[in-house]
């Protein structure tokens, strides 16, 4: 009933998806390899591989997904396709990065039992937090669908910049055009760019963000990062020593932090093993794998 509800645009999209997997499925199923007992997907929130899971799922295959992205639990202040990480879940198992997914899945009903930490599948990376000052800051604004958030992003960008009397760069989604936010900032930016995270990373003390897999990518590395809570923010977010609901907030928590160094590191270590725990990561897999 909520569909046929629905205006006419959203069912003609509905059904043209509905059409195009129709006349898909049966070259797609007849494509599929015969002979083997499990099915492992990059995101089986993705339409073609959530398909392909389901046809492997009647042949009685055994099914994994990976964890694709920094997965929250999202509502009517942010709300965006990434919802569909855990509406589309099918597979008998996913293979997670951390605790920080494992409860967001619990909180959308899904067991604890078909989540395994293995964390985030992928080279290691050598880089780590510097000591060297740079005197400059980062913003890593989100894609598209956080407009309203990057432009908060960057009004805390200047009164932090100001609180510290430091420069910053904003690093801007690959799919944003570098002139979108011209206007949001103010003379402290030395630059808007897209680059790699290595590459921006290099740049900066620390990182000012909101919702974004680069988040992970950071702590990862050893890298400070302080995330702005402007209302929109996904609980999964929303951790202690990590988000503010200010860049007043954020300019005092960067003072704490210089003032202790030890703690500050401690503290990125603690963070980043909740989202991405990757510890004997080889034995792990091969459990899931096995199982």
């Amino acid at each position: 009933a909520r569909g046929l509800s629905a205006s006419f645009s959203r069912r003609w999209v509905v059904g043209s998806l509905i059409a195009r997997m129709k006349s898909i499925a049966p070259r797609l199923l007849a494509s599929l390899p015969s002979g083997h007992h499990t099915l492992v997907t990059f995101c089986d929130a993705h339409a073609i591989e959530n398909l392909v899971t389901q046809a492997e799922r009647t042949r009685g295959s055994r099914t994994i997904t990976n964890q694709h992205g920094q997965y929250r639990v999202l509502d009517a202040t942010n709300m965006s396709a990434d919802a569909e990480a855990y509406a589309n879940f099918i597979s008998d198992r996913m293979i997670a990065w951390g605790e920080a997914t494992v409860g967001e899945f619990q909180k959308m009903g899904y067991s604890r039992d078909r989540l395994s930490i293995v964390g985030w599948i992928r080279p290691q990376s050598v880089l780590r937090l510097e000591r060297g000052r740079k005197n400059a800051f980062g913003v890593m604004l989100n894609g598209q669908n956080g407009k309203e958030s990057n432009r908060a992003l960057l009004s805390a960008a200047s009164v932090i910049a100001e609180a510290l009397d430091l420069a910053y760069v904003v690093r801007l989604h690959p799919w944003t055009a570098l002139s979108e936010y011209r206007d949001a900032v103010d003379s402290r930016c030395q630059k808007l760019i897209h680059a790699s995270l290595e590459e921006y990373a290099g740049l900066v003390d620390f990182s000012l963000a909101h919702m974004s897999g680069a988040v992970v990518e950071l702590l990862n590395q050893g890298q400070a990062v302080y995330l702005l809570d402007d209302g929109r923010l996904a609980d999964v977010f929303r951790r202690p020593g990590l988000a503010w609901g200010s860049g007043l907030a954020i300019s005092e928590a960067v003072i704490q932090d210089r003032q202790s160094p030890d703690l500050l590191l401690r503290r990125i270590d603690e963070l980043a093993r909740w989202y991405n725990d990757d510890s004997e990561q080889l034995e792990r897999l091969a459990r899931v794998l096995r199982s």
